[in-house]
């Protein structure tokens, strides 16, 4: 069954595992509705792990939260509307959902060079 045919009206929340399951499908709908901004925080995880400074942390201006998994990372993310990634050398990504292909609203300048592939990436498909 396909994660966008589940109701999550139908899924039981009285347990654990019920909370644990509605949440897994919430966020996997959430990326499905959002796959633009799915591909873009995916490719964005993918570069910084690659680069060897791995996206530790993602603060919401509100809570900063330790993430050391993609599913982590993608479950923080697609949890919100706003954050901020948080690299392990420093620097920030800020992150807007709904925002499509501008997805990466704001980042320092310390991790351009690393967010290179990534936005030569979206400047080839963005068209």
């Amino acid at each position: 069954m396909n994660v966008k045919d589940i109701d999550l009206r139908s899924i039981d929340r009285s347990t654990e595992e019920g909370r644990k399951e509605w949440f897994r499908v919430f966020i996997d709908q959430n990326m499905a509705h959002n796959y633009i901004e799915a591909k873009i925080v995916k490719k964005v995880i993918k570069a910084f792990a690659d680069a060897g400074n791995p996206i530790v942390k993602v603060d919401d201006t509100e809570e900063v939260v330790p993430v050391s998994t993609k599913r982590e990372i993608l479950e923080q993310v697609f949890n919100l509307d706003e954050c901020f990634l948080l690299p392990k050398n420093g620097g920030y990504i800020r992150i807007v959902l709904g925002n499509e292909w501008d997805a990466l609203v704001d980042y320092t300048l310390n991790i351009e060079d690393t967010l290179k592939p990534v936005n030569d990436w979206i400047s080839k498909h963005s068209d």
